[in-house]
């Protein structure tokens, strides 16, 4: 029997500026964002938490996000959005 566990050994390439939370939720508010199903009318999104986190970009870069949390009209329908963080 044999694991794979995904292990990437990632190699320090730059250091970067990155934006602010602010900013970040500024995208937000703008709709800047992916998201799987679209918002209907009279939607609400109630965000309560942000965190700066880092995900693979389509290069396999690993790259700092800001993590939105919260969810759309009820706690039972929860939403995350990555907001890409790094200034361009």
């Amino acid at each position: 029997m044999s694991f794979y566990y995904q292990i990437n050994w990632n190699e320090y390439v730059a250091t970067e500026k990155i934006t602010s939370a602010q900013e970040a939720y500024e995208q937000v508010e703008l709709g800047n964002f992916e998201q799987y199903l679209p918002f209907e009318p009279g939607d609400v999104l109630y965000i309560d938490g942000c965190e700066l986190g880092y995900v693979y970009d389509t290069k396999g870069f690993y790259r700092p996000v800001y993590r939105f949390s919260g969810y759309i009209n009820s706690p039972d329908n929860l939403w995350v959005a990555n907001i890409p963080a790094m200034a361009e």
